[in-house]
């Protein structure tokens, strides 16, 4: 095995852990896989993947083997419920945040690995990675808003305004679009300010649009996370609207005192480093203090049940 082979963990193998499977499998990384699911249900489908391997050239595939879990370079953390269809991602929030503590508590992990958490409620998800786990804040990165963001582009787009939106705070009802962030400091006009709205709600019930027809959001969010993967291995930095567990000097600017939210994340293989963007207007930071604030309150009621 070649001394630049990376070790990378997928916990859970629904759809999106299959996607990622296959992502990796077909890449040229020189990669060796782990798929972490005790539904026995899985076998089938891991069996597929040993399969679909012989096409891309074989490597080493493993079936929960919690040995090289410790061993990790790179974790993908999509374990946990769904959210069903017309409810809030939050219902689930107990329940997985148990999942994440029995993944993660008392374990041994390399100093180094970086986990991309995308099991919802991401935000609330992401602290409890960040707590159980026992790595430093830097190395745990949720996919938080950043297919937001680019659903709300994509949605702007369509009315004829092309712009790469940055929405910030919870994933979920409580987001915040950053006018000044996305318009470059310059005010939208009425209509705009109209359509921005309407794109907003598109942006937040946009996996309840899809779950309507009887599936779910896998795709995009999957593709976010790939994105990731390969940002946590560059050298050059990039700015993302990412979730980070915050440190206390964040979490207090935020009327909090520990919470998990999307905010301007810088991002390379060194980790993931949040900021609070100076260009908030006075409101967007109100809003962006409740959206924290709804988000402790989550991590603070999981915590009660556990």
């Amino acid at each position: 095995m070649s001394v630049s082979t990376k070790h990378v963990s997928i916990l859970g193998f629904g759809g999106i852990g299959r996607i990622l499977a296959f992502h990796l499998l077909s890449s040229s990384d020189d990669c060796e896989l782990n798929i972490i699911d005790n539904n026995p249900n899985v076998k089938g489908a891991f069996q597929d993947l040993e399969h679909a391997q012989t096409v891309y050239g074989k490597r080493k595939i493993h079936l929960n083997n919690f040995d090289l879990l410790e061993e990790a370079d790179f974790i993908f953390h999509s374990a946990g419920l769904g959210v069903p269809h017309g409810e809030d991602r939050a219902i689930v929030v107990a329940e997985n945040s148990q999942i994440t503590k029995s993944l993660f508590e008392s374990r041994n992990f390399k100093e180094t690995c970086k986990v991309i958490v995308i099991a919802n409620p991401v935000d609330a998800i992401t602290y409890f990675t960040w707590k159980y786990s026992g790595l430093n804040r830097s190395n745990v990165v949720g996919v938080g808003t950043y297919l937001d963001s680019k659903r709300m582009s994509y949605f702007m787009a369509n009315q004829s305004i092309n712009k790469d939106c940055i929405l910030l705070g919870e994933h979920g009802k409580n987001i915040v679009f950053c006018e000044q962030l996305t318009f470059n400091n310059q005010a939208p006009n009425d209509d705009e300010k109209e359509i921005i709205n309407k794109c907003i709600q598109q942006t937040i019930y946009a996996a309840h649009s899809i779950k309507a027809y009887g599936d779910a959001s896998i795709y995009g969010v999957s593709g976010c996370a790939i994105e990731l993967y390969h940002r946590l291995q560059s050298n050059t930095v990039s700015e993302l609207p990412l979730t980070t567990a915050l440190n206390p000097d964040l979490s207090q600017r935020l009327d909090c005192e520990r919470t998990a939210i999307s905010l301007i994340v810088e991002i390379n293989k060194t980790g993931a480093y949040p900021k609070l963007p100076k260009k908030l207007l006075p409101d967007e930071l109100e809003k962006m203090k409740a959206s924290a604030q709804w988000v402790e309150a989550s991590i603070l009621t999981s915590e009660e049940l556990s």
